[in-house]
């Protein structure tokens, strides 16, 4: 983010978050600045307008290859037939497909990972949601969580 920010936001930071929200209003904006460029205006302005619509339209082809990106993975975990369960879906009690589980772990759970394990306080969650989803793998590249997940035992 901060390389977007540094080259297309002037190291605005606030602006680089509301461009987030508005990428996809660009080429309004851009058909808006190419009109103000045929009106009688000096240089230096004229300059500043044809930098803008430069830099939005850059803008717009990140968000076009992020969106890719994103679509090429979701396609992915569909065709490895990976679930993806939302946060509510692992914390939520009332999800029909967890129902057995339910009732052997719920969000209580996190206490008895606080006193029984040495796993890290910011990793509960998800070492929760893998045991709460019965996952059969766990993939992380966070080497103090796997030293401490030896703490959860055998079973």
């Amino acid at each position: 983010m901060d390389f977007l920010i540094n080259k297309y936001h002037g190291k605005n930071i606030q602006l680089a978050h509301y461009w987030v929200n508005q990428i996809q209003e660009l080429d309004w904006t851009i058909n808006e600045l190419e009109s103000l460029k045929n009106s009688n205006m000096d240089t230096d302005t004229l300059k500043e307008i044809e930098d803008g619509i430069n830099n939005f339209i850059l803008l717009l082809k990140n968000y076009d290859l992020f969106e890719k990106l994103s679509n090429e993975f979701w396609q992915m975990l569909k065709d490895s037939h990976i679930t993806v369960i939302s946060y509510i879906g692992v914390f939520g009690v009332n999800d029909p497909n967890l129902e057995d589980t339910l009732k052997e772990l719920h969000p209580a759970m996190l206490d008895a990972l606080a006193k029984s394990t040495t796993i890290p306080s910011e990793d509960f969650e998800i070492v929760y949601a893998a045991l709460r989803l019965r996952a059969d793998i766990f993939i992380t590249e966070d080497s103090h969580l796997k030293k401490c997940a030896w703490s959860l035992g055998l079973n």
